[in-house]
């Protein structure tokens, strides 16, 4: 087991052993902290996860862009070829259970194609102040992100954020992270 997987598997149990209250409070904070970038305030599109149980909740995220009224996309992921497409949703009645069991835009839902003057609200279990991730470990958003016009955002719990992260050249780095605490802007 390499490093990084090893990093991977503290940081979900780490994870795991959050309280959904706690989650859902500093998910809050975490989203304001987003809120008052100006690259969010900017953008025309918000790309967004649709958050699992140990993730930071982005429903806060979902709800404020379409007060905003920005275009709001998921990601869906496509198994065959292990890339994903994000698709405009304008609420939660869009979306279905998909790949890996995670919900995603229905079918019928349009498929975004241009990403300029758009955030990409990215998951990670941990970042580094570098804007490097640990990821759920398929690479989805690293190819998304290799070709993706516009800012991505990492959100983050503030204690995983860490000084240096393991990566490779396969991995890409988001331009900013939210915290709790405070918004790290990479120096991309």
């Amino acid at each position: 087991m390499n490093n990084k997987q090893q990093i991977r598997l503290e940081l979900r149990q780490r994870r795991r052993s959050l309280l959904s209250d706690e989650i859902r409070a500093r998910s809050l904070r975490i989203s304001s902290t987003l809120f008052s970038s100006d690259e969010y305030k900017s953008a025309a599109a918000v790309l967004v996860f649709i958050s699992t149980q140990i993730e930071v909740d982005t429903s806060f995220i979902i709800e404020q862009a379409c007060k905003d009224n920005k275009v709001i996309a998921a990601p869906r992921c496509h198994k065959d070829n292990n890339v994903m497409s994000f698709y405009e949703i304008c609420s939660y009645d869009d979306l279905e259970v998909g790949a890996f069991n995670i919900r995603e835009p229905r079918e019928k839902c349009k498929l975004l194609t241009d990403f300029k003057n758009s955030l990409c609200v990215v998951p990670g279990l941990g970042y580094d102040l570098n804007g490097n991730r640990i990821g759920f470990g398929r690479g989805y958003y690293d190819r998304f992100l290799q070709h993706y016009e516009g800012i991505s955002a990492g959100v983050c719990f503030d204690d995983f954020v860490y000084d240096t992260l393991p990566h490779d050249n396969t991995d890409i780095r988001v331009d900013m992270i939210a915290t709790e605490s405070r918004l790290i802007r990479t120096g991309l």
